[in-house]
């Protein structure tokens, strides 16, 4: 197999789970900051023009909802800049995208799951920027590009909710997570493999698809579980998003339904208490 792969941000946590899930007979390039830095075109054109890439996994972003209301310039330029970037090199170099958006993009106020069809309504700048970004690819790359709109992604790599809940679990430190913030979190490792088997089979979605694990919880939900299969004895304090006092807007409730996937692939979709007991059954200390 002989396809080309460069998968961007490949230190973040999604960029560490493609390097274990995709398959090792794939060309890949594994991408960062010092050799395809998404906010600078020429060097993204350069790579493109001497690698000639037939599938850009788009993995680079700001996630730090609260940096990206604090720095506007920074999160604009990393979460749409970018990608209108991607978009343009896309068409001349005719490369595939697969790119990642988020449940951010809607308000949460609705009493039901978010539908790829519902219209987006972000309330933060994080969510804002996110929304640029699917809007210039639908509308430049509607027929090579599939947006998969993932939602509070866990993993055993990198910086993320899983690894801070574990690294405070097995401290002093007293823990505080939110029960008013509801989502569908979801394994990192499910989504990569998930690309993987996109690539495998040759399929070539197009559009938005909602990858989510099934069922949902709040933030304190999720610590409470993962407490309980690593130290029970360790307390997690229940609070609501107001006592955090961030000056940021945040979804309610912004759990995705994810039929549409279901629907279109024969790839399985567990849920997310499944997903994180396998992970667990496997946990160390040392984690990557």
């Amino acid at each position: 197999m002989n396809k080309k792969i460069l998968i961007t941000g490949s230190n973040g946590t999604l960029g560490k789970e493609l390097k274990h899930e995709l398959d090792k007979n794939l060309i890949t390039f594994f991408t960062n900051k010092k050799n395809f830095d998404i906010s600078n075109f020429s060097q993204m054109e350069k790579f493109c023009k001497k690698n000639r890439p037939d599938l850009v996994i788009n993995t680079a972003a700001l996630t730090n909802t609260i940096l990206a209301e604090k720095n506007n310039d920074l999160a604009y330029k990393l979460n749409y800049l970018s990608v209108k970037y991607l978009s343009k090199l896309s068409q001349k170099y005719n490369f595939n995208i697969i790119h990642f958006s988020t449940d951010y993009v809607f308000d949460g106020k609705k009493n039901k799951k978010y539908k790829e069809t519902h219209k987006p309504k972000p309330i933060n700048y994080y969510g804002y920027t996110k929304n640029l970004a699917d809007t210039v690819l639908l509308k430049k790359n509607k027929n090579n590009c599939v947006i998969l709109r993932v939602s509070l992604l866990y993993s055993l790599f990198g910086k993320n909710i899983l690894t801070q809940i574990i690294n405070q679990i097995h401290s002093e430190e007293n823990m505080f997570y939110v029960n008013d913030i509801i989502c569908s979190p979801t394994s990192a490792k499910n989504v990569a493999k998930f690309c993987n088997f996109l690539i495998l089979n040759d399929i070539k979605l197009k559009g938005i698809y909602n990858f989510v694990d099934d069922g949902y919880c709040s933030r304190f939900e999720f610590a409470k579980y993962i407490a309980l299969k690593l130290n029970p004895e360790k307390k997690i304090n229940r609070i609501s998003s107001k006592d955090l006092n961030q000056l940021i807007s945040r979804p309610k409730s912004s759990i995705l339904e994810n039929k549409k996937l279901k629907n279109k692939t024969n790839f399985k979709i567990n849920s997310w208490k499944y997903n994180l007991r396998n992970l667990l059954k496997n946990f160390n200390s040392e984690v990557n």
